[in-house]
C-alpha cells in the first residue's frame, strides 16, 4: 500500500499543481485500498467455511479403478495367490473415507451365460494389506491406493474346496461358498467405489475362472486360472 501511495505521490506532485488534488486522490486511494482489503477479508472467511465444498463442486476428486495384475501375488508360506485392484484419484480433491464395495456376484451357468447371485447388501472388500487399518482412506492424487479383490488358495490349505473367493472385512453368514469360484467355474464380481461429499466414482467388473490344475509357477498357473476386467457393455 506504501509502494502505492508513492507511485501516486510522483505522479500527481507536480509543479502548479494544487495540493487540494493531492489530498482527493489519497483519500479515494485508500477508500480502494480499504475495499480491497475487506474484501480480502471477507473471501478468506467465505473459503474457510465452505471451501471444501466449493471444491468437490468445481474441482471433484476422480476415482478411478483398474486390476492391478492378471497374475496375482504369489504367498508360499499360505500357498495363496491374491489379486488386487488399483485406486487412483484423477482429481484435484482429496478423496475422503475411501471404501471399494462388492456391489454383486454372478455365476456362469449350464447355458454358459451368467446369472446373478441374491446379495443382502453391499460387501466391504480391504485395503491392502488387511491387517492394517482403518477400513476407510483418504486417497490424494499423489498417493495412489491398493485394494484385496479376493484370492485362491491352493489344494489342502483350507477347510474347504479350493478355489477364488473374495476378500471382504465381513462376510455374511453362508456366502463364503456363495460368492467363490471353485472348480470348473467362472463368475463375475462388480465392484463400485464409494466416497463423502459429491464425487466422480469408478465401478468395475472382473471376471475370474479356473479349470481346477493348481501350479505353484505363476506364469504357469496364469494358463488355468484367468482374470481380467469386463468391458462395458460385454454380456
Amino acid at each position: 500500500m506504501f509502494a502505492i501511495y508513492g507511485l501516486v505521490a510522483e505522479t500527481v506532485l507536480a509543479p502548479g499543481l494544487p495540493p487540494v488534488c493531492f489530498q482527493v486522490v489519497i483519500s479515494i486511494l485508500s477508500v480502494l485500498v480499504s475495499a480491497l482489503a475487506a474484501l480480502g477479508t471477507l473471501a478468506a472467511v467465505v473459503w474457510a467455511i465452505y471451501g471444501e465444498r466449493l471444491k468437490n463442486r468445481f474441482w471433484p476428486a476422480r476415482l478411478a479403478m483398474n486390476l492391478r495384475s492378471e497374475l496375482g501375488d504369489y504367498v508360499p508360506g499360505m500357498k495363496r495367490y491374491y489379486f488386487h485392484l488399483k485406486i487412483r484419484n484423477r482429481g484435484w480433491t482429496v478423496a475422503r473415507n475411501c471404501r471399494v464395495m462388492l456391489y454383486g456376484f454372478s455365476k456362469r451357468g449350464p447355458d454358459n451365460n451368467f446369472h446373478p447371485v441374491d446379495m443382502p447388501l453391499p460387501i466391504h472388500l480391504t485395503w491392502s494389506p488387511s491387517e492394517m487399518p482403518p477400513a476407510y482412506r483418504n486417497i490424494s492424487r499423489s498417493k495412489p491406493e491398493t485394494v484385496d479383490l479376493g484370492f485362491i488358495a491352493g489344494p489342502g490349505t483350507a477347510n474347504r474346496p479350493p478355489g477364488f473367493t473374495a476378500q471382504a472385512y465381513v462376510m455374511p453368514l453362508g456366502y463364503f461358498d456363495l460368492l467363490s469360484v471353485g472348480r470348473g467355474e467362472a463368475g463375475r464380481y462388480c465392484v463400485g467405489l464409494e466416497a463423502d461429499d459429491t464425487l466422480v466414482c469408478d465401478q468395475l467388473t472382473v471376471e475370474v475362472s479356473w479349470d481346477g490344475v493348481w501350479d505353484h509357477d505363476k506364469h504357469k498357473f496364469q494358463e488355468h486360472f484367468r482374470i481380467r476386467e469386463v468391458p462395458s457393455g460385454e454380456p
